[in-house]
């Protein structure tokens, strides 16, 4: 009982009703919801950048980039030179094979 009466005093004392103290709790919550949303957002947006800085280097995404690393080939894989290295490569595969 003494502990209600202390916090109705409280309140007293602040001089805020019910009503004023749940409007309080739905602005506050509110505002911490757009915060939430808004790092989510962000969070996002650098992922989103993160993606794009990849495709231009030639990654389209990141296990892709750390396999041709660890193969020691060249991620931009274009004009004639690399599609004729990769024709010798196969080639190369072909001639290991048969020698078994």
């Amino acid at each position: 009982m003494r502990e209600m009466e202390t916090g109705e005093r409280q309140r007293e004392r602040q001089g805020k009703t019910d009503v004023e103290r749940e409007r309080d709790w739905r602005e506050s919550s509110k505002r911490r919801e757009r915060k939430i949303r808004e790092r989510g957002e962000m969070r996002r947006e650098e992922r989103r950048r993160e993606r794009r800085t990849e495709k231009k280097r030639g990654k389209w995404n990141s296990e892709r980039g750390e396999k041709e690393e660890k193969t020691g080939k060249e991620i931009q894989t274009g004009g004639k030179r690399a599609s004729g290295r990769e024709e010798d490569e196969k080639e190369s595969k072909k001639e290991k094979r048969e020698e078994r």
